[in-house]
């Protein structure tokens, strides 16, 4: 049986993101959980939801306001339409289903291997390559410390072609 997720909807509240590159953002309005059922159906797991919430009193306010309450299952999202006595029955299909995480692959622009998309990864592997140069003495030890970002200077970009065309990077 599925497992259902049901969220409040955008309340007031916000935090911070990390992308799947690593840069932050911002994010205003979070979905509140209001609790986890393991149904057949959207419906019958909605049902186990409301009656356990109307049973400790834990239905919040606005919901009586805004009407709607987000299920979630793995790989899909539904929007239910709010209904304390359960009259309706309507489910409306939102738009954007939840999305998957993750990384993706991207080549090295040096030795083709794959990297995921993350800074944190694309840096270790590009710490590497420093190495690398300083053993087939195309970088001093002290110019490879220097190095703070993937984002190469036009200076260390020739060392970097130099030592591709070398084969330094194998």
């Amino acid at each position: 049986m599925p497992t259902w997720v049901f969220a409040s909807g955008h309340t007031r509240g916000s935090f911070t993101a990390v992308e799947s590159d690593g840069e932050t953002r911002e994010c205003v309005g979070v979905d509140l959980v209001l609790g986890t059922e393991v149904a057949e159906t959207k419906e019958e797991a909605y049902q186990q939801l409301i009656t356990k919430l109307t049973k400790a009193a834990a239905i919040p306010a606005y919901l009586f306001k805004d009407k709607n309450i987000i299920c979630y299952e793995i790989g899909k999202s539904y929007t239910l339409p709010f209904d304390m006595n359960m009259t309706k029955k309507e489910i409306v299909l939102e738009p954007n289903p939840v999305k998957e995480f993750g990384f993706q692959k991207v080549p090295c622009k040096w030795c083709g291997n794959d990297l995921p998309s993350n800074g944190a990864a694309q840096f270790a592997h590009l710490s590497k390559h420093l190495r690398q140069l300083v053993a087939k003495n195309l970088l001093t030890r002290g110019q490879s410390v220097l190095v703070r970002s993937t984002a190469l200077t036009p200076e260390m970009e020739k060392i970097f072609n130099e030592g591709k065309n070398t084969g330094a990077f194998k």
